[in-house]
C-alpha cells in the first residue's frame, strides 16, 4: 500500500469545549503520513490558544488565524491554500467529533481501489452521539449513491475523504454558490468521477445545539417535523430552508462539460418548476427514479416539493 499524504483540513470557531478531544483523535490515527490544516474562523474564546499548544507541539499541525468568513468560506480557504500535489488526499474535519483511529487509512485503501483515485471522493456511514459521547445510532445507508442522490446530499463534511482532482475542480467554483463545501465535492464526484461509499461508521458525529450545519436529524420524529416545516416554508412563503436546485443550477452554469444525462436532470426540474401548468408532467416526473433521497421521509418531501412546483 503507498502512503500518500493526506491533507486533514479543520475549520474552528468557539470549539474548546469538545476541540481537544478531536484534534487527539486525528493525531492517534494508524495512518503513518498525515498533515492538519487549520484555519480558526475569528474565535472569541481560548481556542486559538488551544490551537496554538497543539502546533507548537506537533510538526504535522499548521494553524492560520482569520476572519469570520462562515464554515462555507473557511474550508474554502482551507482547500485554497494547500499546496497542491497530484497523489495528495483532503480529508475535511469538524471541530467537535471524534474520528476512528482507522479512519484515514481506511479511506486511503478504498480511493486507492478506484479506477481513478484523483476523481475519488469516499465517505462513510457515522456513529451519532450525544455531547457526551454516548450512543445515538447510526446514520443510514443510502439507497443509491449517484447523481441523483447527490442532488439532495447523502453525506457529511466530517466523513469525506476527497482526491486531488476533485479538489482542482472544487476551485473552480465559488463558495457563494454552496450550500454546503462537501455537499459540492459530491457533486463533483458524482457527475465527472467516483464514489467509495463505506458501509462501516468511521467518524462519531457529536449532536449537540451549537453544530454549524445544524446535525444530523437521524430520529423519524424530528426529521419528519423539519420535512414538514421545510415543506410549509415552500409551499406557503416560497422561502426553502434548503434550495437544493438552486445549488445544483449554478453547479451545471459552472461546469459546462457535464454530460447531457445529468445535465438534463437538473434542467429538466428547472422547466417543472418555471411553469404553473405543468401539474400533470410533475405528477408524472414524481414517479421517476432519476432524483431520490437516502430515506423515505425525505423521499415524500421531494415527490410533494415536486409536485406543487416548490422544489
Amino acid at each position: 500500500m503507498l502512503f500518500p499524504q493526506v491533507n486533514i483540513l479543520l475549520s474552528t470557531f468557539n470549539g474548546t469545549q469538545y476541540l481537544r478531544e478531536q484534534l487527539d483523535s486525528l493525531l492517534s490515527q494508524d495512518y503513518p503520513n498525515i498533515f492538519i490544516h487549520i484555519r480558526d474562523d475569528g474565535s472569541t474564546d481560548n481556542t486559538v490558544d488551544l490551537l496554538m499548544s497543539y502546533q507548537e507541539k506537533y510538526s504535522n499541525i499548521r494553524v492560520t488565524v482569520g476572519e469570520n468568513l462562515g464554515y462555507i468560506r473557511s474550508f474554502f480557504e482551507l482547500v485554497h491554500n494547500c499546496e497542491d500535489r497530484e497523489t495528495e488526499l483532503y480529508a475535511f474535519c469538524d471541530q467537535d467529533d471524534v474520528w476512528n483511529p482507522q479512519k484515514i487509512s481506511r479511506a486511503v485503501e478504498k480511493i486507492q481501489m478506484s479506477p481513478d483515485p484523483s476523481m475519488t471522493f469516499y465517505c462513510s456511514r457515522m456513529t451519532l452521539v450525544d455531547r457526551d459521547m454516548k450512543f445515538i445510532g447510526v446514520s443510514p445507508n443510502p439507497s443509491q449513491v449517484d447523481f441523483g442522490s447527490a442532488i439532495m446530499g447523502f453525506t457529511y463534511g466530517c466523513a469525506v475523504v476527497i482526491g486531488n482532482g476533485i479538489k482542482q475542480m472544487f476551485l473552480q467554483a465559488s463558495p457563494d454558490d454552496m450550500l454546503a463545501h462537501d455537499w459540492w465535492a459530491c457533486l463533483i464526484a458524482a457527475a465527472f468521477g467516483h464514489i467509495v461509499y463505506d458501509v462501516e461508521p468511521q467518524v462519531n458525529y457529536r449532536q449537540h445545539s451549537s453544530n454549524a450545519s445544524g446535525g444530523y436529524r437521524s430520529e423519524l420524529l424530528p426529521r419528519l417535523k423539519f420535512r414538514i416545516k421545510e415543506l410549509l416554508e415552500r409551499l406557503f412563503k416560497g422561502k426553502p430552508t434548503v434550495d437544493f436546485l438552486n445549488q445544483a443550477e449554478k453547479f451545471i452554469m459552472t461546469y459546462d462539460n457535464i454530460h447531457i444525462e445529468k445535465r438534463y436532470i437538473i434542467e429538466e426540474l428547472l422547466i417543472l418548476k418555471k411553469e404553473n401548468n405543468q401539474m400533470v408532467s410533475r405528477l408524472c416526473y414524481i414517479f421517476n427514479p432519476k432524483l431520490h433521497a437516502i430515506n423515505s421521509v425525505d423521499n415524500a418531501f421531494l415527490k410533494l416539493t415536486i409536485l406543487f412546483g416548490r422544489h
